[in-house]
């Protein structure tokens, strides 16, 4: 068998990409054209050689990513520094020969150059997946042996059918929002700067960016919904998602082939409103819009807050261990083949 080359991606590369990833996990991880291009291409923090794939008998074989923080903005400060492993794809007729292994070894080089201390699976500012899905079975083990931490607690994509949301619900949500003088309305256009300013001061710099990014990105304002008191102050948020949306969120992600398929987050109230109710009252203001939309097929991406959800219908849909790995043990364990991946 010939010995594969290892190459940075290009876009070229995109539809090689595509054949590969559904070939070995689109049965359950179907992934779609914008999706990878919203990735890999359309990224502002990525740059070639972010993505490496292997190439053999003039087809692609391997991929593998590097998420990284490039970004002069004061409020990503902590970020920059930081390298994500966001995914490793081999074929099937390629496992363990020693692809993979060198695919993660490549992702780690990145990461060194960009001064990261350690390569966690998963996460960042764009990923695919938070942390490690559990249903890829063999994902875990050969993290495991390169020698990734797990850590002790998973998170989870959750998913429910707020079709039958009741009536009651609702108005009890409807009046504790009038019991504390807010309104549900989605944003527009002239709410961007007043938005982003609560969402860094109340949630950090994630919220901050991903939000950001959208409405830059040419997101409706309208698939973000503001709690507004009287004096027409921001007091909490709510993305909602659907098929349409543009760019896709991540709740949408592997959840798009239903016409009645929504998504939904993040989602949170001012620190100064919680503990009130209001939190609850939001999600169900939020899950009620998105019934009214058609789209009662609900998926909230990367939780843990399963007391929060769970009430209205919501369960653990895909589970996510996250990890991670100092970068020089891993540069040392990725330095050649062992003989459990030939």
């Amino acid at each position: 068998m010939t010995e594969p080359a290892f190459r940075a991606f290009g876009p070229d590369d995109a539809a090689a990409v595509l054949e590969l990833w559904n070939a070995s996990i689109g049965d359950r991880y179907l992934l779609r054209a914008e999706i990878l291009e919203q990735s890999l291409v359309h990224n502002p923090h990525a740059r070639p050689g972010d993505a490496v794939v292997a190439e053999a008998g003039g087809r692609l074989v391997g991929l593998a990513w590097a998420g990284t923080a490039r970004s002069d903005a004061p409020e990503l400060a902590n970020q920059r520094g930081q390298v994500w492993l966001q995914a490793v794809v081999v074929a099937p007729s390629w496992r363990r020969q020693g692809v993979g292994r060198a695919l993660v070894r490549a992702v780690a080089g990145i990461g060194r150059a960009a001064g990261a201390d350690r390569l966690a699976a998963g996460g960042g500012l764009f990923y695919l997946w938070p942390g490690v899905p559990d249903d890829l079975a063999a994902a875990a083990p050969f993290l495991t042996r390169l020698g990734f931490e797990f850590a002790a607690k998973p998170s989870y994509d959750l998913r429910g059918d707020v079709s039958a949301l009741s009536a009651a619900t609702v108005q009890d949500a409807d009046a504790v929002l009038a019991a504390h003088g807010v309104v549900l309305a989605p944003a527009v256009a002239r709410d961007r700067d007043a938005l982003l300013e609560f969402l860094l001061a109340e949630f950090g710099a994630d919220w901050w960016h991903d939000t950001g990014w959208f409405l830059a990105a040419g997101g409706d304002p309208a698939e973000l919904l503001l709690l507004r008191a009287g004096d027409a102050q921001i007091r909490g948020f709510v993305r909602i998602h659907t098929p349409g949306s543009r760019p896709p969120g991540w709740p949408m992600y592997w959840h798009a082939d239903s016409p009645t398929a929504g998504g939904l987050g993040p989602i949170g109230v001012a620190a100064a409103l919680r503990g009130q109710g209001l939190g609850r009252a939001l999600l169900v203001a939020a899950l009620d819009r998105l019934r009214r939309l058609g789209q009662p097929d609900v998926v909230i991406d990367d939780t843990t807050l399963l007391g929060y959800y769970g009430p209205h219908g919501f369960a653990p849909w895909i589970t996510y261990h996250h990890a991670s790995a100092p970068l020089g043990a891993l540069l040392a364990a990725t330095d050649a083949p062992r003989l459990e991946d030939r």
